[in-house]
């Protein structure tokens, strides 16, 4: 069949460049096979567009169609549901393009290419990120504004030009929207690991994030271990580490994703050998008592001693470790050495004014923690619902104004503060303490026991050692279950009533 509205060249161009476009940000999200439909369909509609083919015949159309069913529902047993829903939408995409017989047709394209635009937010959002959606708005808003073009007007370039216009003159507005319209929050939620719904560390941290896992009595893992479990305030549970500051909040680096050797560290101390039964998370880590040194096959240790399984934990799982107590000896690189120095170049001076003041009076370290720990100790309070920071200088409206906060402010805080004094220092997520069951000797840890401390790198000894500013400011959380220690709180178990 012969298309009734025959695409004009620039037309031809710039669809093929806004498909191009709006497909790259999911890349790395769907099915290798998807390519192959795209590259399929553009090139049979561009040889419909020559004149050389005529388009498919209803029996292929169906095929394709089933193919791509098929294989969309394969991917599902194993992927993500949301991946899945954005490759449905792509492969309609691409399809259409093998039945575009009226200009209704080109515009149907055109409008699922803006909406798979906004999809591209679900899986990444950044600044960059934004930049890109914007230039793919412009080229596929060019991309409409061609359907609507004569054969007689060949320019291929005005198209983006009155595009750019366009934006150009929405520009004010959107930015005065960016700044008064309310952020409501989502009506909705959906995972983007599975569709389900899990309770947990991420793999960014802001000081508020783990005090709103204390809502949640969810079993996060258990523990049964050969012999005596550690002492209550041993009971470190290692999740995950920050490493990158953006002045509000923390996240994770590109530098922690090696594998560390037992060869390039060394510690010393108790060891215990139990097995783990962690529920799941969606997420690719592994916790385990700190510090781990021996684990299974698929199971690996980073850099910076995070374990990380294979795959996302989309079920619970059993796995056997052995942990060994103490600190912990590791050179850093050059390269590590300065990521784990680094802050942004402005905001909370008085901060950083008060570490150097520190460290000119001490000579090293140990002796910065030890001031650090006694002025943690001195007026802050511990709190499940502190005031609301402001994003720009968050640190030091803690430090010398609100003083209350959970374990991520005071972490946060003292990381801060030791890389402002030229010493390397990490936030370390996970979880503290655990309920012993008597009967079986078992250790069950639970959401609302999560927990954030950090590590600093001494270099006289050329090790990490723990720091809890929360072992000055609250010391009963170390000591008291946290079921015991937070009832008074409002907000501890919120989303269990029932337990409270």
């Amino acid at each position: 069949m012969k298309p009734l509205f025959q695409l004009t060249r620039s037309s031809m161009i710039w669809l093929l460049v806004s498909i191009l476009l709006v497909t790259i940000p999911f890349i790395s999200i769907l099915p290798g096979w998807l390519y192959l439909l795209a590259f399929l369909t553009v090139g049979w509609r561009l040889m419909v567009h020559s004149g050389r083919w005529n388009f498919p015949h209803w029996s292929v159309r169906f095929g394709l169609l089933l193919l791509v069913l098929l294989g969309l529902l394969f991917e599902l047993r194993g992927g993500s549901v949301m991946a899945v829903t954005v490759g449905l939408l792509v492969s309609a995409f691409l399809l259409k393009l093998t039945e575009m017989y009226r200009r209704r047709d080109a515009l149907v394209v055109i409008f699922v290419a803006f909406l798979l635009t906004v999809c591209s937010f679900l899986f990444h959002q950044s600044i960059p990120m934004a930049l890109y959606a914007l230039l793919c708005l412009i080229v596929v808003t060019a991309c409409l504004n061609t359907v609507y073009r004569s054969q007689q007007n060949s320019d291929v370039w005005r198209p983006l030009k009155h595009s750019v216009t366009l934006y150009m003159q929405a520009l004010p507005m959107m930015l005065v929207l960016f700044l008064i319209f309310p952020r409501i929050g989502p009506l909705w939620q959906v995972d983007l690991n599975t569709g389900q719904s899990f309770t947990g560390l991420s793999d960014s941290m802001s000081p508020g994030d783990v005090s709103r896992l204390t809502r949640s009595a969810e079993i996060a893992f258990r523990a049964r271990f050969d012999g005596p479990p550690p002492p209550e305030n041993q009971r470190y549970w290692r999740g995950l580490t920050y490493d990158r500051f953006d002045g509000r909040r923390w996240t994770r680096s590109g530098l922690q994703t090696a594998r560390l050797s037992d060869s390039q560290m060394s510690v010393g101390g108790q060891k215990y050998n139990y097995q783990m039964v962690m529920e799941a998370t969606g997420q690719p880590w592994r916790y385990g008592l700190d510090i781990p040194m021996v684990y299974p096959a698929n199971i690996r240790r980073i850099t910076d001693l995070t374990l990380v399984g294979k795959q996302p934990l989309m079920q619970r799982a059993q796995y056997q470790l052995v942990s060994q107590s103490g600190s912990i000896r590791e050179p850093l690189s050059a390269e590590r050495y300065a990521e784990y120095l680094q802050l942004p170049r402005q905001g909370n001076e008085n901060a950083r004014l008060l570490a150097l003041k520190w460290y000119s009076e001490t000579t090293g370290a140990k002796d910065l923690s030890l001031k650090m720990m006694a002025f943690f100790a001195s007026e802050f309070r511990y709190t499940l619902e502190p005031p609301l920071l402001s994003s720009a200088n968050s640190i030091d409206q803690f430090l010398f104004q609100t003083q209350r906060g959970f374990c991520g402010h005071f972490a946060s805080a003292a990381v801060f503060m030791f890389r402002a004094a030229g010493i390397p220092a990490r936030v370390v997520g996970g979880y503290m303490g655990g309920e012993l069951n008597p009967l079986d000797g078992a250790l069950t840890v639970r959401q609302y026991e999560a927990h954030a401390w950090l590590e600093y790198w001494d270099r006289q000894d050329l090790s990490w050692h723990r720091l809890d500013p929360t072992s000055v400011v609250a010391p009963l959380r170390l000591e008291q279950p946290a079921e015991q220690l937070f009832r008074t709180e409002s907000a501890f178990l919120a989303d269990a009533l029932m337990m409270r």
